[in-house]
């Protein structure tokens, strides 16, 4: 079965659909959308890659426990202003140019709804990604006058990379405890209905009682077009970042 999943992929990435031809990282999150909705060894996967990876479709999208939302874009928000965003219902979540405000450029910022308190005394907004896997934070946000919550940030201490290799970003509701660092990883310990817990993988995810997926989906061809008009930004991720 391993090989027959494989040579799927394969054949997916070879055969250079819609998607590529935009962004190569945007045909990965889809067939791993494939994958984590059917498993690879389900006679529906092969069927998701053909018809929504490489034919561009639309699919029917399995019930699932958490629901994922939203493509991201880049332009002019009634709310967020001009930013890399997605809207989620009601709501909106995206990231912004700054200019040069000494070492903060970017503006991370989501409007109420996003999560039940955006500037929430329990520790900040705590943030995980998926496929791949890795521990995002807990941030502080303030309201800005504008009527959205923001975070200004260095690139480095953003989370734009993360979101440009991801699927998918993850908001936990809850308490925050702690972050973590360790030889194996990040891990964050969040404290929700009384318990606490220690998230280290998606698994760990699954034992959350209270959480919000949003899909990034588009978000690496949006972040892209804000870069562009962020010399500011620009600058500083060719710069990079120390490794600690």
């Amino acid at each position: 079965m391993r090989s027959t999943a494989i040579g799927t992929l394969c054949f997916s990435l070879l055969s250079m659909p819609v998607f590529a031809e935009e962004d190569p990282m945007e045909l990965q999150r889809c067939i791993w959308q494939c994958q984590a909705n059917y498993g690879t060894e389900s006679s529906k996967y092969p069927e998701c890659v053909e018809k929504l990876c490489e034919g561009g479709g639309v699919e029917e999208q399995p019930k699932a426990a958490v629901k994922q939302e939203g493509r991201w874009t880049y332009g002019d928000h009634p709310v967020l202003g001009r930013s890399a965003y997605v809207e989620v219902g009601d709501a909106a979540l995206g990231i912004a140019c700054v200019g040069d405000q000494g070492s903060f450029v970017v503006s991370h910022r989501m409007t109420s709804g996003i999560v039940n308190d955006p500037a929430q005394p329990d520790g900040g907004v705590m943030t995980m990604f998926q496929k791949p896997f890795s521990v995002g934070g807990a941030f502080v946000y303030q309201k800005n006058p504008a009527g959205f919550f923001e975070r200004i940030a260095a690139y480095c201490d953003s989370e734009i990379a993360e979101m440009q290799r991801s699927t998918s970003i993850v908001f936990l509701s809850g308490k925050f405890v702690g972050l973590h660092f360790e030889n194996d990883g990040s891990k964050m310990t969040v404290e929700q209905a009384g318990q606490s817990i220690v998230v280290a993988s998606e698994a760990d995810l699954e034992k959350l009682s209270d959480s919000r997926t949003i899909s990034l989906s588009g978000s690496s061809a949006a972040i892209k077009q804000l870069t562009k008009e962020c010399p500011a930004l620009r600058q500083q991720i060719a710069e990079g970042c120390d490794e600690f």
